[in-house]
Formats: C-alpha cells, structure tokens, sequence
C-alpha cells in the first residue's frame, strides 16, 4: 500500500446546465446529419448518429459521479483509474486554482483534467513538486471550443 500525501473529493466534470434550446439546436443538427445520410445511401452512418445523438442526451442529462482523488507516493488516483508517474510528463495548476492538469505520455489521453475542491493548490504543487516538473500546460482550443458550445 502506498503513502497518501492529499485527498479530497471532486465531481468528474463540471456540471452545465443545458436547456431546451441546447437539446433542440444538437437534435436539429443531427436530424440534418442522419437525414443527409439516408439520402446518400448510408445507412451505417445514419445509424451512427443516431446512436451517437442518443448518448449524448443521455449524459448530458446524468449528473457527475462524486470520485475521490488521491495523490499517492506512486502516482495521481482519481476514481477507480491510477496514473503512475511513470507516465507523467508534467502537471499544472489552472483556472485559479480549481483544475489540476497532469500531462501524460499517453496517445490516447495526453491532457487529464481533475478538479480541485476544498484543497489548497499550494499543498497539492508542494507534493507533485517532488515528482512531475510543472509545466506550461494550457487547454486544447478544441477543448475550449467543445466547452463554449455546451459539451
């Protein structure tokens, strides 16, 4: 079993009040979408839309998990998921305050977010200060434009 340093609980994501029109403007788009593709005979894609379409009306409506985050002699913990710092390049510390971002050497998942809630920044660089250099790290564009549009 390995040292705790900090923990604290977090939501997995911030939560976004989404109204009717949000729900309206994503279903008119993809009814456009799914529409188009049946004419062009792509059923497939059609088919993929409108899974797609229905997943994310689905989260966008469940509220965010409560995970608890743990910063370990052996790696960054939040949830059931372990990041080593093995595969860590870096972390920084953004939006005042409220967002710890770990940089990972992961293709699929360069940028982790984590929230930060009732825990001091200072206390959580003191410690990942010991093990991953902080770095210049700056959310994805994409990432911010997703935001913007309610995602």
């Amino acid at each position: 079993m390995s040292k705790v340093f900090l923990t604290w609980e977090a939501p997995e994501y911030f939560p976004k009040e989404r109204n009717s029109d949000w729900f309206w403007a994503v279903g008119i788009i993809s009814a456009a979408i799914i529409v188009t593709s049946i004419l062009l005979n792509n059923l497939l894609l059609a088919i993929f839309f409108f899974i797609a379409t229905f997943s994310i009306f689905m989260y966008a409506k469940r509220p965010p998990e409560i995970v608890k985050v743990q910063i370990t002699e052996d790696g960054v913990r939040a949830g059931k998921t372990i990041y080593p710092y093995s595969m860590l390049k870096g972390y920084a510390i953004k939006d005042e305050g409220h967002v710890l971002l770990l940089q990972s050497s992961s293709i699929l998942n360069p940028l982790i977010p984590i929230l930060i809630m009732n825990t001091d920044p200072e206390k959580i660089h003191a410690v990942l200060g010991n093990y991953l250099n902080e770095e210049d790290i700056d959310i994805p564009l994409s990432q911010k434009i997703l935001e913007n549009l309610g995602f």
